[in-house]
């Protein structure tokens, strides 16, 4: 936010003051918006930084402890699944093969599409 002195304690052109009470003013408005904004900051500053470093490693725990083995689990188990349904452990193939010796020998005609 750009606040300046003339925008707080600014004397309209008509109506003067004496120059060095406008000078003191001026010069104890900035002085003390610096360091009152200093001194803010240092109370804010630290209390804010300590409540984002627990926020951040909270959420670092959670990934590399929760979510990154999670995804692990879940991509092998999606890769088993596939693989069984096409066929590749060998399984899936078999199922395939029984299915189509059971429909050649049997009365029942089984349609087996995919």
């Amino acid at each position: 936010m750009q606040l300046g002195f003339d925008d707080v304690l600014a004397e309209p052109d008509n109506a003067q003051g004496f120059e060095v009470v406008y000078r003191v003013a001026f010069l104890v408005f900035t002085r003390s918006k610096l360091w009152f904004y200093r001194l803010l900051s240092a109370l804010v500053a630290v209390p804010a930084a300590l409540v984002w470093a627990a926020v951040f490693a909270v959420v670092t725990v959670l990934y590399v402890w929760v979510a990154s083995p999670l995804i692990r689990l879940l991509e092998f188990d999606f890769y088993l699944i596939r693989r069984v349904s096409e066929g590749g452990l060998g399984m899936g193939g078999r199922f395939f093969v029984a299915f189509d010796s059971i429909n050649a020998c049997s009365i029942i005609k089984i349609l087996l599409t995919f």
